[in-house]
């Protein structure tokens, strides 16, 4: 009896010193927390094993009931290395240091044995692409990478969308690069690519989303780089070059790149306006005629990555654009008046730009022992210079006799802005489950615009902005469900030749939930609130003339909101990735132009139409979506309907409007050892209450061929085709009626081009050197896949 309860004695003294023990396994290579790992915990120093676990879709583990002791602890999971670590458990000894696991690499003859497709994987608030290295293989530098990316367009001129829209930011490690800097990624170097389609709070409220482009976790010692040539095959000149040099040594990097491109084109347009007055058609004017276009443009980027020790790095970069481009045309005509005889017009027009763009930037980010908390902060300086030169001459023949009624017009815009932004971001982890996300941003701008015409010069307008904003949000994740919250606020002050103000508030609120049905399906829901401010050229409030067209800005616009709610559900079976969604977007206070009829005060004076911004659209529009990557094909396609309020203090009627976009690039082996590509791309229809713009579609194909680092290979844009409408503009007023077109030369349109990429280093893994990885609504990165 006495034994007996020595031994429950014994029993009860190791319950109650038991303790529960946990931990969390994450990847070596991206940082993503793995499901299903196996950790087993092995008494020492027999090696006995206690217990085994396995772990949650967060990558944590929990042993329950634990003695206090030495063990031995060891992780394994299918495909990646097993690691183990001697561990000590006792009353202060709780938890264990995240334990990251490296993939195996399976190599026959010096062949790696990895995928072949691009998959996505639907997260709470993006959408990754992972860039296998047959991918990388295949493509030329991160232009090629972006165009096998679904929701992603790339056009022949490396012009970039997403999901249609310019309105975007560009991030490469968390860090915002202009879409030349794209150029210089070698694609061997992309570890992934993310989508964000409805950025919360951590990003300004006015943009449509982010594109943000992971590295791989090393550091190159010596020099690296690529060159790239490009040619249209015509007389004229046409093509561009691209080049990039890295060099590495310790823990600083240093890089300059460089992208040129020329480009001429023959152009013709054609426009008809008929004009009315009380309902009554009194004028008809019609225009055509050839012309053509130049641009010259040139970006530098250069600066360097300082990896001060494991947990600080500091960044900087500067970036210089300049800008030349020129649109000559020569049109003739006519014009027919109610009282006036029908008389011809010669109409020679001259369009000439210049812009000089510089940015600089400096970015910090200090990393913690947790590898979910982080600290980032940026420093950015903007400074733009724009000059446009505007000679329109419109000489009026009757019988080929020069009539007194010519029109002469030389007129000139310069505007020049600066503007300077500091922003901080913070993640603080409560547990494993759940983190917080701050931070604020202060953002100021001031524009100087000057105008002048016929040597008449108007007051110079100016304006600033003074912006503050700050946000917070909760994200968490348990078990098959994930969600986050979020929430910025925006006050801006705005100053209007320093005589007027405006000021105002808005609340820009984001929510996501997704739920993971199993390993291979993912259906998720969110709604976003966005903000669109007006711009320098719809606040500007003096009438001006261009081409014979009168406009005035209003400087008492308020900013356009809009609200979207949508459901997504994604799959991923074999080697492919679908992600279709229905959404549907509320919008109020959109701007759209109006127009006004000013009568002549005298016999002498020519009654007009001016065109001005207002705040008059309110409406809606919904749609399906499709994203998708099937093996060699990426395809993002919409199909979409839309409703636009009446506004009767302008007579504008209810309008309803319907249209698709799609967008698709294939790519393939071909024999001989070449890869064959194409692509489609069409936009759809761009609506304006008043105004319609139809798009044309754009296609092309082509083959690269890889002799060791060079690459040789061609594109082929609109095969067969000639004088291609580029966009079509329909409007219908109470004041006018009008069409307009606009088309290029691209007959034969056919680009050779040659790369060569080089690599006199050797690269090296940095011990601990985290990927940064962006989360929701933040310009800087963060490492926060764990959610």
């Amino acid at each position: 009896m006495r034994k007996f309860q020595l031994l429950l004695l014994v029993f009860f003294t190791i319950t109650a010193n038991a303790q529960e023990f946990t931990g969390c396994v994450f990847t070596l290579k991206d940082r993503q927390p793995l499901e299903f790992a196996t950790v087993v915990l092995q008494q020492l120093p027999d090696s006995s094993i206690v217990k085994g676990v396995l772990t949650q879709s967060s990558g944590r583990y929990i042993f329950e009931n634990i003695v206090p002791d030495k063990y031995y602890l060891s992780v394994s999971y299918n495909g990646f290395q097993k690691q183990g670590k001697q561990i000590v458990i006792n009353k202060n000894t709780t938890s264990c240091d995240t334990i990251f696991l490296s993939e195996m690499v399976n190599k026959i003859t010096e062949i790696t044995v990895t995928g072949n497709y691009i998959k996505g994987t639907e997260q709470v608030d993006r959408t990754v692409y992972r860039v296998p290295k047959a991918v990388a293989e295949t493509s030329i530098n991160g232009f090629e990478v972006l165009r096998k990316i679904p929701s992603v367009q790339v056009d022949f001129n490396n012009n970039i969308k997403l999901n249609g829209s310019t309105n975007f930011i560009i991030n490469v490690d968390g860090k915002i690069r202009n879409k030349e800097f794209i150029a210089k990624l070698l694609p061997s170097d992309i570890e992934s690519i993310e989508i964000i389609n409805d950025p919360s709070g951590k990003y300004d409220g006015n943009i449509d989303g982010v594109i943000n482009i992971l590295l791989k976790k090393e550091k190159r010692i010596g020099i690296s780089g690529n060159i790239q040539l490009i040619k249209k095959t015509s007389l004229d000149l046409n093509g561009g070059t691209t080049g990039s040099l890295d060099y590495g040594f310790k823990k600083i990097s240093f890089y300059i790149t460089g992208n040129s491109f020329i480009q001429n084109l023959n152009t013709s347009s054609a426009s008809n306006y008929k004009y009315y007055y009380k309902g009554i058609e009194n004028s008809v004017s019609k225009l055509c005629g050839d012309g053509e276009l130049k641009i010259n443009t040139t970006t530098i980027n250069t600066g360097f990555d300082y990896y001060i020790n494991d947990k600080n790095t500091l960044s900087f970069n500067f970036s210089f654009k300049p800008l030349n481009q020129d649109l000559l045309s020569e049109n003739v005509g006519s014009f027919k008046g109610i009282d006036s005889l029908n008389t011809s017009i010669i109409n020679p027009t001259s369009n000439k730009i210049t812009n000089q763009e510089n940015v600089f930037s400096l970015f910090y980010q200090k990393k913690y022992d947790n590898p979910i908390q982080e600290l980032t902060m940026e420093l950015r300086y903007y400074d733009d210079n724009l000059q446009e030169t505007n000679d329109y001459k419109r000489l009026y023949y009757h019988l080929d006799t020069l009539l007194d009624n010519s029109i002469v017009s030389l007129e000139n815009k310069k505007d020049k802005r600066s503007a300077y932004t500091g922003k901080i971001d913070y993640v603080y982890p409560f547990n494993m489950f759940t983190k917080l996300e701050l931070g604020y941003q202060l953002f100021y701008q001031a524009i100087n615009y000057n105008y002048t015409n016929n040597e008449i010069e108007y007051k110079p307008f100016q304006y600033s902005e003074l912006r503050n904003a700050g946000y917070t949000g909760i994200t968490f994740k348990k078990k098959k469900w994930a969600g986050l919250a979020n929430i910025r606020l925006e006050h801006s002050l705005n100053d209007i030749n320093k005589n007027e103000q405006s000021n105002y508030i808005c609340i820009l609120p984001s929510t996501s939930v997704q739920y993971k049905i199993n390993g291979k399906q993912n259906i998720k829901a969110n709604y976003n609130r966005r903000i669109n401010r007006p711009g320098i050229n719809n606040l500007y409030p003096y009438v001006k003339i261009s081409d014979f067209q009168f406009s005035q800005g209003n400087p008492y616009l308020e900013p356009e909101y809009s609200d979207k709610f949508q459901l997504t559900y994604s799959l991923n079976f074999n080697s492919n990735f679908i992600s279709t969604n229905i959404y549907y977007t509320k919008f109020s206070d959109k701007i759209g132009i109006a127009y006004k009829y000013i009568e002549s005060n005298s016999e002498s004076d020519e009654s007009f139409i001016v065109s001005y911004p207002k705040n008059l659209l309110n409406g809606f529009e919904r749609g399906i979506g499709l994203n998708a990557t099937l093996k060699f094909l990426n395809i993002n396609a919409r199909l979409y309907q839309g409703h636009l309020d009446e506004y009767k203090e302008e007579n504008i009627e209810a309008q309803k409007y319907s249209s698709f976009s799609v967008n698709g690039y294939l790519y393939s082996k071909l024999p001989f050892k070449m890869r064959g590509f194409a692509y489609f791309n069409y936009d759809g229809v761009d609506v304006n209450l008043q105004s319609k713009i139809y798009n044309t579609p754009f296609y092309g194909f082509g083959a690269q061929k890889n002799i060791g680092n060079h690459t040789l290979g061609f594109f082929y844009l609109l095969p067969f085709s000639k004088n291609v409408t580029v966009n079509r503009t329909e409007t219908y007023t109470s004041g006018f009626n009008s069409k307009t077109t606009f088309d290029l030369d691209l007959s034969y349109f056919i680009q050779i081009m040659y790369s060569y990429r080089f690599n006199n280093g050797k690269s090296v893994k940095k011990t601990h050197r985290e990927i940064e990885t962006e989360d929701n609504f933040k310009t800087k990165g963060v490492n926060s896949n764990l959610f």
